[in-house]
């Protein structure tokens, strides 16, 4: 299975690397395409003034006898636009489709504060996306991505203050529609008939150890283009070769669990009411641990594979209420759960031992670390309909878990 996915990636990296580069620019526009022009803040202080009241705005600088733009989120949202019908740019998915198999080449440039300080960055660039990253008692943010020059096939995004200034890149709409397509025809086989919802059950005998409290259990499962899913979130108190997992019962436990790198699991807010709907939460040492978080025959999904999930769905900005179940959302925030995935929203548990957001967002673990002290993982919030995905959670907090069929 993996040579199939390396011959994939393989193919379509040299498929799309003879026009990405071409196809691919840095926005340098001082007007909106009515033709009314972008505020311009010369100095840090005028960024500041018109940034931190929320109006976009774009600052220029020469760096190493180049002209650089520098822009505000607001700009980029700004109904006027910033781009013509000819270009686009990309939301958090479609950059990592486009990078994954088109690796962006940079300069390292720099980024603007909210105050309008410039800071050199040495190691890797900065941009926006056109996605908003908004919870509920937060100041608003919008996700951005960087790509280093040493890993420069890898996107990390990142929350972002949508007063600071990033670059930012475009794409060829007609580019990146085929890019989609391509990626979509080649990683997943589509079929056009819908995702069909599997009725028999599989039975896992994994963590059915004498003395656990999770016996053999039944998993219903679903398919989804050409993934199998369990339905529920994991609920297992046993590594797969039947080692208990420590509870976490109380805050000073789960910080302990996470200072010293230890697999940990709770149930939110301490309630195993809360488990019999929502699962357990799991720090990301036992989600990685190697004795097996999933039972036998599943895995955790690694990004890629929660990636692909979201490609096959039509991307991040519709693919949430297809996976959200159609119930249990507060504020009316639920899904049409049209794929079966039946996501729930069960919270989560911060590396200090605070739960939050249950009823509001559900948040779960890829296998995948972003780097030494964070991980990816995907959620869904009551608010919005994007199936969000970040790298910036450290591997000490606690979320929910949804294994994939092997």
């Amino acid at each position: 299975m993996k040579n199939k996915i390396y011959q994939i990636l393989f193919l379509l990296f040299f498929s799309f690397l003879s026009f990405s580069q071409e196809q691919v620019k840095l926005l340098t526009s001082t007007k909106f395409n009515n033709g009314e022009q972008i505020p311009e803040a010369k100095t840090a202080s005028e960024w500041e003034q018109l940034s931190m009241s929320n109006q976009p705005v774009f600052m220029k600088k020469i760096i190493v006898g180049k002209e650089y733009f520098f822009y505000n989120w607001y700009a980029i949202s700004d109904k006027r636009q910033l781009v013509d019908e000819k270009w686009m740019i990309p939301n958090q998915n479609e950059i990592v489709i486009w990078n994954s198999y088109a690796p962006i080449e940079i300069v390292p440039v720099g980024i603007i504060s909210e105050q309008g300080a410039f800071t050199k960055v040495t190691n890797q660039n900065y941009f926006w996306t056109t996605s908003e990253y908004n919870e509920k008692g937060k100041r608003e943010s919008a996700v951005s991505f960087s790509i280093s020059t040493v890993n420069n096939d890898e996107i990390e995004l990142k929350q972002a203050y949508k007063q600071e200034g990033f670059l930012v890149l475009v794409v060829e709409k007609e580019k990146m529609s085929i890019a989609i397509k391509e990626a979509a025809k080649l990683m997943l086989d589509v079929k056009k008939s819908s995702s069909t919802i599997v009725n028999n059950t599989t039975k896992t005998e994994t963590n059915s150890t004498t003395g656990s409290t999770n016996t053999t259990k039944d998993y219903k499962i679903v398919k989804i283009g050409n993934q199998t899913w369990m339905t529920e979130n994991l609920n297992v108190d046993r590594f797969r070769n039947g080692d208990l997992i420590p509870e976490a019962k109380t805050a000073d436990d789960w910080k302990r669990a996470g200072k010293n790198e230890q697999p940990a699991w709770c149930y939110n807010n301490n309630d195993p009411v809360n488990g019999e709907k929502y699962g357990k939460l799991y720090n990301w040492y036992a989600v990685y641990d190697s004795r097996g978080l999933a039972p036998t025959g599943y895995h955790v999904p690694s990004d890629f594979e929660w990636t692909t999930l979201t490609t096959y769905l039509g991307g991040e900005d519709i693919a949430a209420s297809k996976l959200k179940s159609n119930s249990g959302w507060n504020y009316n925030g639920n899904g049409t759960n049209s794929t079966g995935f039946s996501g729930l929203p069960g919270g989560y548990r911060v590396g200090n031992g605070t739960f939050g957001f249950i009823g509001k967002s559900g948040y779960w673990w890829s296998s995948s670390k972003a780097d030494t002290f964070s991980a990816w993982y995907r959620s869904l919030h009551y608010l919005n309909g994007n199936l969000l995905r970040n790298g910036h959670s450290p591997k000490q907090g606690g979320f929910s878990v949804r294994c994939l069929r092997d």
